[in-house]
């Protein structure tokens, strides 16, 4: 995701989407990585998504 991000910063918005329970493992792995783009915390609110065009992939 890093190069994805690296070559179209410019063209395309990149975000990574964590909910409560794995907000903090997800914001060691960004530092860890030095990944770059925004890591927002959902928190308990995984319904506030219906209200987006994001469409939501369960990470690896």
């Amino acid at each position: 995701m890093q190069s994805l991000y690296t070559a179209y910063q410019d063209r395309f918005y990149f975000i990574t989407i964590a909910l409560e329970d794995a907000f903090e493992e997800t914001s060691l792995f960004f530092e860890d990585n030095g990944l770059e783009w925004p890591l927002l915390n959902l928190g308990q609110h995984l319904l506030l998504l219906s209200n987006t065009r994001c469409t939501p992939y369960r990470s690896i």
